[in-house]
């Protein structure tokens, strides 16, 4: 249970990034590049869709481990539905490191303050 319920963490953590990474993109210009302004480039639209389907993906994987545990509410897991579940939290990481990646490399390094 303690894997399920720390899994949801780096989900937010992957929200905040796609938050943060939103607002200061407006009239942030792309060095080296005829891009005044970053959020006109297409290459920003598919770094941002890519991250926001990675993190989907892990808010919809990190739902099913919890479902997991709410169907079994006061039974034992089996051994099976406890793989699934750490299965689901283990892709939902892995899902929300690649979204953050993804941010922190879109952002170049104007964003290390």
């Amino acid at each position: 249970m303690l894997s399920i319920n720390a899994g949801g963490t780096p989900v937010g953590i992957a929200r905040a990034a796609f938050e943060m990474f939103r607002e200061r993109l407006p009239g942030r210009p792309i060095t080296y590049t005829t891009y005044a302004n970053k959020a006109e480039a297409p290459v920003t639209h598919l770094q941002i869709g890519e991250a926001a389907l990675k993190i989907d993906s892990a808010d919809a994987h990190m739902r099913l481990a919890c479902r997991t545990l709410d169907d079994n509410a006061g039974v034992k897991l089996s051994t099976l539905a406890r793989v699934k579940a750490r299965a689901h939290v283990s892709a939902a990481t892995g899902l929300a490191r690649e979204a953050v990646d993804l941010l922190v490399y879109a952002s170049g390094s104007s964003a290390i303050e």
